[in-house]
């Protein structure tokens, strides 16, 4: 490009940016509408994994937990009790005798079946505790959502408590405490978890 063509071409964005400036400053509208969102903006954390815990020890969810733990540990239980058996019937049968196989079978297919209790109790309780946290979480967002609303807060976020320490010892729970703390330098933000918590009738930290 000649050295007219640069300054022609520079002229032109200069003077479209001289012309939008004169435009805003002229009527101010769009610096108004900058300070109007900047005076508006207010913002706002929550640490849901306090509140979430919080609520998970309610009475009445902890019977149910614990209601299909007990459950699930009564169907353990009997085939263990069932195997106990058979280990005993096969301690006191002579090794040549042919009913020895038939009752290691069995025992192996009782094995089998404990196994198959073990795993779907887990199953089962893991299936039961994400229902019941999805739940909580509905609630603190609704909870979040009049908090924000009442004390006029533009923006809340999740996020652990600013000056909580992370003492996990294991790769999966250190990476889920950072995943928690999605602000790393709040600055002049507010911590409504207690006015939440609050809200929610859970006991305070």
């Amino acid at each position: 490009m000649r050295p007219i063509e640069r300054f022609l071409v520079l002229g032109g964005v200069a003077a479209a940016i001289l012309i939008s400036l004169s435009g805003r400053m002229s009527d101010g509208r769009a610096f108004a509408s900058v300070e109007s969102r900047t005076a508006a903006t207010k913002f706002g954390v929550v640490d849901i994994f306090v509140i979430a815990e919080g609520m998970m020890e309610a009475n009445d969810l902890k019977k149910i937990r614990t209601d299909a733990y007990a459950s699930w540990q009564a169907k353990a239980e009997a085939i263990l009790k069932d195997l106990q058996e058979l280990d005993t019937e096969l301690s006191i049968l002579p090794q040549n005798d042919p009913k020895a196989q038939e009752v290691i079978k069995r025992a192996q297919v009782k094995q089998q079946d404990y196994q198959k209790v073990i795993s779907d109790r887990t199953a089962d309780l893991e299936r039961i505790n994400s229902s019941q946290l999805i739940e909580a979480y509905s609630k603190i967002r609704a909870a979040v959502e009049t908090v924000a609303q009442r004390e006029g807060y533009s923006h809340v976020f999740a996020n652990r408590e600013y000056t909580r320490k992370i003492t996990t010892t294991t790769m999966s729970q250190t990476l889920q405490e950072l995943l928690a703390r999605p602000i790393v330098n709040s600055g002049q933000v507010d911590d409504l978890t207690k006015a939440v918590m609050a809200e929610l009738k859970v006991g305070t930290r």
